[in-house]
């Protein structure tokens, strides 16, 4: 097996947008993680029905936080006739298994995070 610290990079996006198509892509991005963090939930609700729902209610709420403060700059953009540039890179990294059903979620919603940034 290899070296626990090998990390790997790709840029995923590294592009200009008008503030439509900017707020589109962060809507995308954001909500594709909302429904990742859901889906993985569920699922293991369903093997498990004493998984508490807390730390992916908390994951959820920053990400629609996180989606708002973009938003408000989009709209800056938007209001000044500007473009918005936007990238982001995907890193992945190996991890050690974890045993506990909520950091598994946990480190799996953490490895998409970074997909989506």
């Amino acid at each position: 097996m290899r070296s626990q610290n090998q990390i790997k990079s790709v840029r995923i996006i590294n592009d200009k947008f008008n503030p439509i198509d900017a707020k589109g892509v962060i809507s995308c991005l954001i909500g594709e993680q909302v429904n990742f963090c859901k889906i993985q939930h569920l699922s293991h609700w369903e093997r498990n029905h004493t998984i508490d729902g807390e730390l992916i209610d908390i994951k959820v709420a920053d990400l629609y936080d996180k989606k708002n403060e973009l938003e408000k700059i989009i709209i800056q953009a938007k209001e000044g006739k500007l473009d918005v540039h936007i990238s982001g890179t995907l890193e992945i990294k190996l991890l050690n298994r974890v045993d506990d059903e909520n950091e598994k979620i946990i480190d799996l919603v953490e490895v998409d995070q970074i997909s989506n940034n």
